[in-house]
């Protein structure tokens, strides 16, 4: 998911001039994530004669918001492109289903704050885990 992350910074970075608060702290909410809560994504088998399609595979322990956070992030590169300011290179990409997998439990990075955690996942936890998590002050 390295490559992921490399993707997001680029994207924030090239964008940091319109709203340098907002780029900023998508910015540092996807350092904070870090490889461990980036979601994945799958191609769906291709059919004959069909277009390849991605599907996303969402990160169990990971906040549904912030996760919204980084598709908004990733669909703005797309979007930037669809209005032509820049001119994509190699493959054209594949489209991106609007459903996603069943999500993947993942290796939780720990020292986020608590609201950053899914809530459904973190209460599912015994304490003892979530004493691991080391949870910072917000």
């Amino acid at each position: 998911m390295v490559q992921k992350i490399d993707s997001r910074h680029q994207i924030t970075e090239e964008n940091e001039n319109r709203d340098p608060e907002s780029w900023k702290a998508a910015r540092e909410a996807i350092d904070a994530l870090g490889p461990d809560g980036m979601s994945g994504e799958e191609t769906e088998s291709e059919v004959s004669g069909q277009e390849k399609q991605r599907v996303g595979v969402p990160v169990q322990w990971v906040n549904h918001k912030l996760m919204e956070m980084c598709h908004a992030v990733d669909t703005w590169e797309s979007t930037i492109n669809d209005q032509s300011f820049s001119s994509p290179r190699g493959n054209r990409p594949l489209t991106r289903l609007p459903r996603s997998k069943k999500s993947d439990p993942g290796k939780p990075t720990k020292g986020l704050p608590q609201n950053w955690y899914d809530d459904t996942w973190f209460k599912s936890q015994p304490d003892s885990k979530k004493l691991l998590l080391n949870i910072a002050a917000f």
